[in-house]
């Protein structure tokens, strides 16, 4: 069973990211990804334009050697699940991912570790009941490192509320491997083997799995090395990654057997 790999989180010039839409595609190519996703910040921080945005994004699709889909990643604003990105921008983006950061009003003003902990998933779970467009949920939990939630803090009973709300809406759990939050503050084994053991849960509660390099340059595109050690210390295949049908496929790239290679499209 071929594996048709998708890196569905990337950012250019657009918002913080160092390189091109043209040269992340043409990199996307080079590496052998069947699919790349432009998904650049729309927060406080970063104006977008997520018209220009969709219009690189056909005119690279022309010459690209893989699919190419035009996103945004969103901030989840507030505890509530509120996301950063105004009704208008939806019907230009063929990918919307949200993330929650230091910012999200709501989750961090308690001094008790334990009740962030409830908060982060508080406004996550909300996210998706709040917002049908929403379609992946950006690493998830890493916003837990900086505001010092120890990952042994998720427990079943919080990923119970998260799975259901990510199952009902069809909201995918993101694997990225730029971890440098946790790695910076505790052992490696033990941060893989924590986040292990939650996309081991979330997995086993049938919720979809996506890659995502989070790159800011081309020389970040397609790098899923933690994250598939992650999956291997769960013992999930890698066939039970998601794939995300292009919404537009590119010209001359294939994309029949997807939905063989993968049982989890939508």
């Amino acid at each position: 069973m071929t594996m048709l790999w998708q890196d569905l989180h990337t950012h250019t010039v657009h918002s913080d990211g160092k390189s091109d839409i043209r040269l992340m595609i043409q990199t996307a190519g080079v590496y052998g990804l069947n699919t790349i996703a432009i998904t650049d910040h729309c927060s406080d921080r970063y104006s977008f334009d997520p018209e220009r945005l969709q219009q690189e994004c056909a005119a690279a699709r022309k010459e690209a050697a893989c699919h190419v889909i035009a996103g945004v990643e969103a901030v989840v604003l507030d505890i509530d699940g509120h996301l950063s990105i105004a009704d208008e921008m939806i019907p230009h983006l063929e990918l919307v991912l949200g993330e929650l950061n230091r910012k999200t009003k709501g989750c961090f003003e308690s001094g008790h570790p334990e009740q962030r902990a409830e908060n982060i998933i508080k406004a996550m779970v909300n996210a998706c009941r709040r917002n049908p467009c929403l379609r992946i949920l950006a690493h998830p939990l890493n916003v837990a490192a900086p505001a010092g939630v120890d990952l042994t803090l998720f427990t079943d009973d919080l990923l119970d509320e998260l799975a259901l709300a990510c199952k009902q809406n069809q909201v995918a759990f993101e694997l990225m491997s730029d971890q440098w939050w946790w790695f910076r503050t505790q052992p490696l084994d033990k941060v893989t083997e924590e986040y292990a053991r939650i996309v081991s849960y979330i997995a086993g509660k049938g919720v979809e799995l996506t890659l995502g390099s989070d790159a800011h340059s081309h020389q970040g595109v397609g790098n899923f090395i933690w994250a598939m050690r992650v999956l291997q210390l769960a013992d999930i295949d890698e066939s039970r990654i998601a794939y995300i049908m292009p919404p537009n496929p590119t010209p001359g790239v294939a994309i029949a057997g997807a939905k063989e290679a993968n049982s989890h499209e939508h």
